[in-house]
């Protein structure tokens, strides 16, 4: 018979973690001369790294923190405990029917079904909160563990996560409180807490008819959020991909900020590439392995125009683009808002070159190289 400490090693062994990795997002299967490890970064116990590969997860060494969740730009990591979906759902529909949404880390001792648990609140992101807002929300509460206890050094993450909704909140000049505390009051920790309502008993209420409940329900369950993030991505050669977080963050921010308002003119949380025309040769390599699909190329192929264009609204600044420009032709800058929440907005040109032009500024790789080495080199 096997020992409980071999018993306990086949169980974690087969422990789902709280996270999946989809490498075909990362930096790194895009460009091998990325340098970004920020999940590798963050992660307290070293449970993923980073390779050429993109990233990498040991089941063994995760905590289920989900730090790693919001560190990555591209969604290289996403979370399932909850899926991104499953809260962002629960999310909408308290916001929507209460005006109050309440998270808990999952180490506090029954938080109630009222309120939502994830592993750590470390997994969590301001684009989250924003969305609550957006939905109907008056206010957040986030429910911490025993965070100063934590032996993995997650509190200033937690504690960021306020710091940085807020500072949103006040560059767009928002309303919303959000409150950030240690565990449960004993009266907030009920099994139903008054004016609760359990996912379950949010249906069960819209089958008998509930007219109150069914007006607030089609705030949740319009499709407008979809639209909201559907953008006319460039042409390119490798598969795109815009990651949750920066969609809810669009449609948040297009929900709270009125078109046409001065708080769109404020340069928020938006980065977009600005490109040197004087140095760019037109190689066109930054619109081929965009992660998101922001830069892109047009003309390319026998047209006798190159332009290279940017979508700013799905721009992670992941700064993968900047990293592989050897002539440093490209360089990531803040954008007033209203340029990336503009509903429709088009691609802007970035560079613009009739094609026989920009040839003759492109140097090929063999007369570099014979430069560099002070021999012939030939093509094979």
């Amino acid at each position: 018979m096997p020992s409980i400490g071999k018993m306990i090693d086949v169980a974690e062994a087969l422990r789902t973690p709280a996270v999946t990795v989809c490498a075909q997002n990362c930096t790194h299967r895009h460009h091998q001369a990325s340098t970004c490890s920020r999940c590798e970064q963050v992660c307290p116990t070293q449970a993923i790294t980073v390779s050429a590969d993109g990233p990498e997860l040991d089941p063994m060494a995760c905590i289920d923190c989900g730090a790693c969740v919001t560190a990555c730009p591209t969604g290289a990591v996403e979370p399932l405990k909850p899926p991104d979906s499953l809260l962002v759902e629960w999310v909408a529909t308290r916001a929507a029917c209460f005006s109050h949404v309440s998270i808990a880390c999952a180490r506090i001792p029954s938080p109630g079904r009222s309120i939502a648990t994830v592993p750590c609140l470390a997994r969590l992101d301001p684009s989250l909160l924003l969305f609550a807002f957006a939905k109907g929300a008056d206010s957040v509460s986030l429910y911490t563990g025993t965070c100063g206890e934590c032996s993995e050094g997650l509190a200033p993450r937690v504690e960021s996560l306020g710091a940085d909704t807020r500072r949103l909140l006040d560059q767009f000049r928002l309303s919303g409180s959000i409150d950030v505390r240690e565990g449960l009051e004993p009266s907030e920790s009920g099994e139903a807490p008054a004016g609760g309502l359990t996912r379950r008993g949010f249906f069960e209420a819209l089958r008998r008819g509930g007219r109150g409940y069914g007006a607030k329900a089609l705030t949740v369950l319009m499709p407008e959020s979809e639209e909201a993030v559907e953008e006319e991505l460039p042409r390119r050669e490798l598969p795109v991909y815009v990651p949750a977080m920066r969609r809810r963050l669009l449609v948040s921010l297009r929900a709270l900020v009125p078109e046409g308002s001065s708080e769109r003119e404020v340069n928020g949380p938006f980065l977009a590439p600005e490109l040197d025309r004087a140095r760019c040769n037109g190689c066109a390599i930054c619109g081929r392995i965009c992660p998101t699909g922001a830069l892109g190329i047009e003309g390319d192929g026998e047209s006798d125009t190159l332009r290279i264009t940017c979508l700013e609204s799905v721009c992670v600044a992941c700064g993968l683009c900047a990293e592989i420009c050897r002539h440093e032709a490209i360089s990531l800058a803040p954008i007033p808002a209203g340029r990336a929440l503009a509903r429709g907005a088009g691609c802007r040109t970035l560079f613009v070159r009739g094609r026989r032009e920009a040839e003759a500024l492109f140097v090929p790789v063999e007369d570099r190289m014979k430069k560099l080495l002070g021999a012939a080199i030939h093509r094979v």
